[in-house]
């Protein structure tokens, strides 16, 4: 019988994969948990962003709200029901008087005043004959938030002027409050954006003023 002598073909030798070496997969898992960090980074900061234009955005509409409120109560005020003079105080960042603010014919005793970063209204309503007003019927709400008046920009909430527009000094003579500049600083937070919103206004004291 005769043999095949012809050689075999040339086979190369099988080659094994490695894989990652163990310092690979600590960096690879290093830049993927690093990614991962920024990305959820990101996210939180952007929401956290949005939250903060949505609590401007609706604190800014409120504080308009609020100011036209006051401007309309302060066009209207008269002495009180009781015969006290329109103004009972006047300070800077607080506010006392009578005006019918509810149209219901009755005189209330309107007061406005900054605690914190909310504006607040307190109204009482006339009782009794002669007519009184009792602290104990006193009803406060919060008309405004984020007003940074007094806690971040200390500008005055209220400044006054005569019935030449000539702004009044401290103390106050209140016989001669014409005219009152309602000014709010808004800012949901301070700690993201320090510019604040001004919301700025004039209210006449109609029924006080003998040029009208």
């Amino acid at each position: 019988m005769e043999m095949n002598n012809k050689p075999l073909p040339y086979q190369r030798p099988l080659k094994h994969n490695r894989g990652f070496s163990l310092p690979e997969i600590i960096i690879s898992l290093a830049i993927a948990t690093l990614t991962i960090f920024v990305i959820a980074e990101f996210m939180i900061e952007t929401n956290r962003f949005q939250q903060f234009i949505s609590d401007q955005s609706q604190a800014i509409a409120q504080a308009d709200s609020a100011s036209q409120i006051m401007t309309k109560a302060l066009r209207e005020t008269t002495d009180g029901a009781d015969g006290r003079y329109a103004i009972l105080t006047a300070a800077a960042n607080s506010l006392s008087f009578y005006s019918d603010i509810d149209d219901d014919d009755l005189t209330e005793q309107v007061t406005y005043t900054i605690s914190g970063t909310t504006l607040q209204q307190t109204i009482i309503e006339p009782t009794g004959t002669p007519a009184d007003y009792l602290p104990e019927d006193a009803v406060t709400k919060t008309i405004a938030f984020g007003v940074v008046n007094v806690t971040y920009t200390n500008n005055a909430v209220f400044t006054y002027y005569d019935d030449n527009n000539v702004e009044l000094t401290y103390p106050i003579t209140l016989a001669n409050v014409m005219l009152i500049k309602i000014h709010l600083d808004i800012n949901a937070n301070v700690d993201r954006i320090p510019d604040t919103h001004t919301i700025e206004t004039y209210a006449q004291l109609r029924n006080l003023n003998d040029n009208l």
